[in-house]
């Protein structure tokens, strides 16, 4: 392999010495490479070698330092081996193991661990488990309040009943919380809370027209203003083009020179006063032509947006003059007093219970490494950093764009900047910076893009790389028209300009079908799950036509190959939806695996082993009572749980579960004995076991009790036998090695174990589910986009486009922002009333614009991990021209999206839209959006029953070829009878219509005093009821023309619009039929069905049933979404399993309604309800434990049967 070709760029960035860099490094531009070959070049300089444990290197995780390493070592091994007589290569190999290639935690432990006398630190502490330390602010926070409830404190009285409802005190506890948390990334932390206060001080809030504050709703104003200028404008260019409308140009050219006027002021009273004093013109009425009036009212309604946006401005902004706002913040200033005297107090109590405990936080080791480094009441450096000074060359700090303040003290302290040197190199991209939920400050990586020099040689020097390896030019081009539309400075700060955008630098070999795609499914229900549920599989359908149709190059060949499952990967915003999309992709048969640092505590096997030990420490629980109740530890049904809760009268359940246990275990040491699988049977089965355990609670270790739990049920084998039963178990094994881990806490015993999760699982401290996939399995990957960021794929669905943005930070009762402080609402208690205050509305103005800035950045990371093609997949809710009615004024040709139009987007499609949209009509960047409706998702599920119904007709077949001695024959060979033959005959999985035949055979030797022949009544079934495939049935003779026609009925019948039913204007026949027949075009138009199989159905009996009263309550449901057909399923019955597909039911008035198609030719109702009684009997009972009907409103079943040999339905 030759020898790599730097780029330009990538030369400077190996070669620039003595000064700071900033790299700004956009995707797929090869900086990690860089970065190695710039630290290769710098240990090996022949004139001025550095020692590679001069460096100090710190990359963002420990799997980065590691990969970081390992490229180096590798690096200069390649070198060594080319000249192994080279000294200084073979010092290097040797230093490399012990470099400071670390993350930042691990450097600032590094710290403190070797100059903890510094700040008179014990150095026997350990990094606390995040769950530990909940605990520990919990434990702090608890006592906190209990000694100001004591003390009566007036202040903290007044705050408590201000601030809060009842007696409820939580609304305080976690503003508490919330400060102090956001306090951790600020390198003073206590300098930061104390300020909160002090800008509601009386000096502050005289200083008040000079602060920051207005900054924001300024800027905002502005750009709104901007944009409404230019629409108008625009407005006013059309206008002119009809000499009929010069009164409706007059009235826009005044409102335009209002925007003009206000655009130029930086004043907040001064934009108040011009705000609150405009006046609008009337718009002018009058007669017109219709194609005047009809661009009157288009303009009308374009002005009347802008006006009623204004009036919004107005209200929500411009309300309060200067002195309200002073007046105020007066008001609130004695609440935040008292808050910030808390959170100190917190602060200080939170310091020492760690202390007590010998543990720390990372952020602790930070804020340690920083007061070692920096004297607290000075801030000038000391000693110990002026040795790291003079010790290191160069300080290269990877992902620098994820910083935050704390960390930039930390490593400025010791660069040579404070002693006014240059030896800072960092590396990262603005675009990129997705972090902010741990405090991540861009503005830091930003400050430096604006301020560094570009181009010419300087001491502070900006090196753009942009330069893209990794996409095809389809997917360079999509990104860069997407992102020149929507990311500019006005909103997070980035402007992607042409130093921004992505240039192309990947060679691949050209290949078809590369174009970015964009399906959209139309018509979605509201509900969030439904909605997910055929996203996904759109999702599935188009997985499957690219494993089937779509190449992609191979990285080991470079030459084109099918598409593998691994090669595809599907990117979501967060893991609510990533277990729909698993689900529908594995039941479609897609093999597909998803990781998530969430989703452990929601594991069902998790959950119940939680529930058992929480009963473990305290019976008297109902929630996880009734949990390990109803799980495989006790078995127990709905049913019999409400019998047991009915036979006794304490008012509390799980008092009752405990009490009827206890005297069970006293029956049983009577001798009394219980019948297997009864209630008692089974709840004293558990309770034994359960006192066996809770026997060992004082003296066992959290995790032997676990381990007691799994070997007493026998669980861990249980779970491996349920599906992912792989993963489920390597679930309840991480839960011991969690259990271990706390045991090395300072906290002991099942209570605090308990309390422990239950810390982690309130503030969203998850594990994630334990990863059982292997890197070479053929599966498509699953993962979030924070997830994916640093990773690459051949194929990329960004999926769920249309999930709401969250807005949660800006509903909490306290907002904050490093710069801005602290907002609160203003609130009162005698009499009690909440308002807004100006502050928290300007602190939430600014939180939205950043929120808004980082979802953009995150949506260039998701786009930019696709190698070779991109699908971008969401759902509307309204139909896709109403939708593009909406942002089609937003989708100007060529123009950038305005301001509100980005400002307001609720998710990521109100950005993508418009801005494809807004390329129509250009050749060059000319970007389809697919509509996908209901029909499109239609799936055969015929097929899924073909092969179970090839063995019966086989059977057929074969019984038919016998002759009659060759069956006497057999017959004589089986009589034979074993004694428990009923037990080894039994299968493990049954079909509902073998059940139904065992039924038939029973009932007839009922009526007839003899045994029927069981191969007669599986012959007759087989002829008359079997529907068959196509592919089977082209190859069978004429007389399964019933079996035929059955099959293709019931397929026509779940291929029909029901709720189309509902438009009709009359139900008679021949308004039946046209609708039929409309019906039948689409189905064949769309292939769901062959012309052969519609030929063969009688089509008066559909239109007959079609203009029933049970097909309109068919359609009634269907459109409120109540409607299923040709639902499988596969249930539990007398210790089998059963399988089987239901016709179609509804929901109607809380009842489900049961329906079962039938073509048999019979003489009465009497002789079908004696064939299919079984079979719906196990269709109901399949239907009522789905739908769990004895513990929710649901009425009991009804089940019917329409036949089309006697038109009618019937009751059974």
């Amino acid at each position: 392999m030759g020898e790599v070709k730097w780029t330009k760029d990538q030369q400077k960035v190996i070669d620039y010495r003595d000064r700071d860099i900033l790299v700004s490094a956009a995707a797929g531009s090869g900086k990690t490479a860089v970065l190695v070959e710039r630290i290769i070049k710098i240990i090996t300089d022949k004139e001025n070698p550095v020692d590679i444990d001069k460096l100090l290197v710190v990359t963002f995780t420990k799997a980065a330092a590691a990969e970081m390493r390992e490229r180096i070592t590798k690096a200069i091994d390649k070198q060594y081996e080319k000249d192994p007589e080279n000294l200084n290569l073979e010092k290097q190999l040797t230093l490399v193991h012990n470099a400071n290639i670390t993350t930042i935690d691990s450097f600032c432990n590094s710290i403190v661990r070797n100059h903890f006398g510094e700040i008179n630190l014990e150095p026997n502490f350990r990094i606390a488990d995040q769950g530990e330390l909940k605990l520990i602010q919990q434990d702090v926070v608890d006592k906190l309040f209990e000694e100001y409830y004591e003390e009566k404190n007036e202040d903290f009285l007044n705050l408590i009943d201000t601030y809060t409802n009842g007696n409820k005190d939580k609304a305080i506890r976690d503003i508490i919380l919330q400060i102090a948390n956001e306090a951790e990334s600020n390198p003073w932390p206590k300098e930061w809370i104390v300020s909160l206060k002090d800008d509601y001080s009386q000096e502050k809030i005289k200083e008040i027209m000079t602060s920051n504050l207005f900054d924001s709703i300024l800027k905002n104003t502005k750009n709104t203003l901007r944009d409404f200028l230019n629409k108008t404008k625009l407005c006013v260019e059309e206008s002119k083009e009809y000499d009929a409308l010069q009164k409706v140009t007059d009235v826009l050219e005044h409102d335009a020179a209002f925007y003009e006027k206000a655009i130029e002021i930086d004043d907040f009273e001064k934009m108040r006063e011009i705000i609150k004093s405009n006046s609008f013109c009337r718009w002018p009425g009058g007669k017109a032509s219709d194609e005047v009036k009809f661009k009157k009212d288009a303009l009308n309604k374009i002005r009347k947006s802008m006006k009623d946006e204004i009036e919004a401005i107005k209200k929500n902004y411009f309300a309060l003059s200067i002195d309200a706002v002073v007046t105020q913040m007066q008001t609130i200033a004695p609440f935040v007093s008292t808050i910030v005297d808390i959170t100190l107090k917190f602060v200080e109590e939170y310091e020492k219970a760690k202390q007590d405990k010998h543990v720390a936080s990372f952020s602790d080791v930070e804020h340690f490494a920083l007061k070692i480094l920096v004297n607290e009441e000075t801030k000038e450096i000391t000693d110990v950093a002026r040795q790291y000074q003079a010790n290191i060359h160069e300080i290269m700090i990877d992902e620098y764009q994820d910083s935050n303040d704390l960390q930039e003290a930390i490593l400025t302290a010791i660069s040579k900047n404070a002693v006014g040197g240059h030896n800072l190199f960092m590396v990262g991209d603005i675009k990129q910076s997705i972090y902010r939920f741990r405090q991540a400050k861009p503005e830091l990586f930003m400050d430096k893009y604006n301020r560094f020099k570009v181009g010419e040689e300087a001491k502070e020097q900006r090196i753009d790389l942009a330069m893209n390896f990794r996409s095809r030019i389809e997917v360079v081009t999509f990104v860069n028209d997407i992102f020149k539309k929507i990311m500019n400075a006005d909103l997070g700060n980035v402007t992607y300009d042409k130093a921004a955008s992505l240039n192309c630098g990947a060679n691949y070999i050209e290949n078809t079908g590369n174009e970015p795609e964009i399906l959209l499914f139309e018509g979605a229900k509201e509900s969030e799950d439904s909605k997910i549920v055929v996203e996904a599989k759109m999702v599935a359908n188009r997985i499957k036509k690219l494993v089937k149709e779509h190449k992609v190059v191979d990285k080991e060949t470079n030459q084109l190959r099918e598409v593998k499952y691994s090669d595809i990967v599907i990117l979501l915003r967060s893991t609510t939806a990533g277990q729909d999309f698993l689900k529908v992709l594995l039941d479609n048969g897609i093999p597909t695996t998803m990781q998530t640092r969430t989703g452990y505590f929601s594991a069902k096997e998790v959950q119940t082993v939680l529930a058992f030990l929480m009963i473990l420490d305290n019976p008297y629980q109902d929630i996880p009572m009734v949990t390990v109740l109803k799980s495989e530890f006790a078995g127990i049904y709905d049913d019999e749980l409400a019998e047991l809760r009915i036979s006794m009268k304490k008012p509390q359940f799980s008092y009752v579960v405990v009490e009827y246990c206890n005297d069970l275990l006293e029956k049983a040491k009577q001798g009394e004995e219980f019948e297997r699988e009864s209630l008692e049977y089974k709840l004293y089965n558990f309770w034994k076991k359960y006192i066996k355990i809770r026997n060992h609670v004082v003296d066992t270790s959290t995790h032997e009790l676990i381990q007691l739990i799994f070997d007493e049920f026998n669980y861990l084998n249980y779970v491996v036998a349920m599906p992912a039963g792989d993963r489920r178990e390597a679930n309840l094994k991480m839960l011991l090695e969690k259990a271990i881990a706390y045991e090395n806490t300072s906290y002991k015993g099942v209570f605090h174990f308990v309390r422990f999760i239950q810390q982690m699982k309130k503030y969203e401290i998850d594990f994630g589910e334990a990863d059982v996939s292997s890197e070479d399995s053929n599966e498509v990957k699953i993962m979030t986009i924070h997830k994916s960021k640093g990773l690459e794929f051949p194929i990329v669905f960004v999926s769920n486009l249309d999930k709401q943005f969250n807005d949660q930070d800006s509903k909490q009762i306290v907002v904050l922002d490093q710069k801005l402080g602290l907002g609160i609402q203003e609130m009162g208690a005698t009499p009690r009333y909440k308002r807004e205050s100006f502050r928290r509305k300007m602190i939430n103005e600014k939180i939205k614009k950043d929120n808004l800035g980082e979802e953009l950045r995150i949506l260039y990371v998701a786009l930019t991990r696709a190698k070779e093609k991109l699908i971008l997949t969401g759902c509307l809710s309204k139909s896709y021209e109403d939708f593009i009615k909406e942002v089609k004024g937003q989708a100007k040709e060529g123009m950038f999206l305005d301001y509100n139009t980005r400002y307001k987007a609720k998710n990521y499609l109100n950005w993508i839209v418009p801005a494809v949209l807004s390329y129509n009509g250009l050749s060059d960047h000319n970007y389809n959006i697919d509509i996908i409706t209901q029909e499109d998702l239609v799936t055969e599920t015929i097929e899924e029953i073909a092969e179970n119904k090839m063995d019966e007709m086989t059977l057929k077949n074969t019984i038919n070829d016998f002759e009659p001695d060759d069956m006497a024959c057999v017959a004589d060979k089986i009589e034979y009878e074993y004694p428990f033959k009923e037990d080894i005959d039994k299968k493990i999985k049954y079909s509902v219509s073998e059940i139904k035949k065992q039924a038939m055979v029973e009932a007839f030797e009922n009526e007839i005093g003899e045994e029927t022949p069981i191969l007669d009544i599986i012959k007759k079934d087989v002829e008359e009821n079997k529907r068959i495939p196509n592919f089977i049935e082209q190859n069978e003779a004429s007389e399964n023309l019933g079996a035929k026609r059955g099959t293709a009925v019931h397929r026509l019948l779940q291929c029909i619009n029901f709720k189309e039913l509902l438009v009709l204007e009359d139900y008679s026949y021949g308004t039946i039929k046209s609708f039929l027949e409309a019906q039948i075009k689409r189905i064949l138009a769309h292939k769901l069905m062959s012309k052969e199989d519609i030929d063969i159905i009688y089509m008066q009996g559909i239109c007959k049933f079609l203009s029933s009263k049970c097909a309109l309550k068919m359609a009634k449901a269907d459109k409120e979404g109540k409607l299923y057909c040709e639902k499988p399923f596969v249930m539990l019955y007398n210790d089998a399993l059963v399988q089987g597909i239901i016709d179609v039911f509804w929901i109607e008035d809380g009842k489900i309604m049961l329906l079962d198609y039938k073509t048999d030719k019979v003489a009465n109702e009497q002789e079908l309800i004696k064939r299919y009684a079984k079979q719906l009997e196990l269709y109901e009972i399949a239907l009522n434990r789905v739908f769990n009907v004895q513990q929710d409103t649901l009425k009991k079943t009804e089940r019917l049967i329409y036949s089309f040999c006697l038109d009618k339905v019937i009751k059974v």
